[in-house]
């Protein structure tokens, strides 16, 4: 049967501010038609405010800088761990927290402020960008199976990563010309992701295969909109999944110029 996509509610708030914040500059812009031209900033340093969302302790900056009237490049990166509480499809085993975590992210990505659909230059307005993203997340906890001599606990690592290549479609607000409101509402990807599970020993009564494929399965339910885009992926070795999927993204983002 063929999945039917949902709209996440994170989304419709995303264009509900999108909208709100529209109306505030249009007339924002009938007050300020006639002031004085205003200093040149060609810099802007942003918070991703949506990240924590998703991913655990997340700490994303970003830097933007103008190189045309209507052009900018902007760069990325920070730290976070992947989402805890995997619940593990498997008779009589659990999975312990995470005792050790890691994670972080980077990418980069080149604007295009279109001129026919905006009064002010680059940073300002509508635009559209190709982008590059990388996310590695790693992670150490325990694997207990329960049997009828006792329960038997093993450690578990767990190796998440994907690539993505995407287009985005997204509004920057300037507001009292050094506040930065951003807004990415669209943004198709192909992705490239990648799951590694392993087992440090091995359990009497457990299908070592079967456990790191569950592992990886309950691995993909915590990253958002997989399951609406991402097939199933083929095992290529014991323990380890990789393959091309199309993904999504969205944020809001705010910042100050100088």
């Amino acid at each position: 049967m063929k999945k039917s996509f949902k709209c996440p509610s994170g989304y419709v708030w995303l264009m509900l501010l999108f909208s709100f914040l529209l109306n505030m500059e249009a007339k924002a812009f009938t007050t300020d038609s006639t002031a004085k031209p205003k200093k040149k900033r060609y810099n802007s340093i942003r918070i991703n405010t949506t990240s924590n969302l998703v991913f655990n302790e997340s700490y994303q900056l970003s830097y933007e800088r103008v190189v045309g009237k209507h052009q900018s490049f902007a760069v990325f990166g920070g730290y976070q761990t992947f989402p805890t509480g995997l619940k593990l499809d498997l008779e009589g085993t659990s999975l312990g927290q995470s005792v050790k975590k890691s994670g972080y992210a980077f990418g980069a990505e080149y604007r295009f402020y279109l001129p026919g659909e905006n009064k002010h230059d680059a940073p300002r307005g509508v635009y559209l960008a190709p982008f590059f993203n990388y996310f590695k997340f790693n992670s150490s906890r325990t694997l207990s199976k329960t049997t009828d001599t006792g329960v038997n606990t093993v450690g578990l690592e767990t190796n998440v990563s994907w690539l993505s290549f995407g287009g985005a479609l997204g509004y920057q607000f300037v507001l009292r010309d050094r506040f930065v409101i951003d807004i990415l509402f669209l943004g198709p990807a192909i992705v490239h992701y990648s799951f590694k599970a392993k087992l440090d020993a091995d359990i009497e009564g457990l299908n070592e295969d079967e456990a790191v494929q569950k592992v990886i399965e309950a691995i993909k339910e915590k990253i958002p909109l997989f399951n609406d885009y991402a097939g199933n992926g083929e095992t290529s070795t014991s323990g380890s999944q990789a393959f091309w999927s199309a993904g999504f993204n969205y944020r809001i983002s705010l910042g100050y110029r100088f």
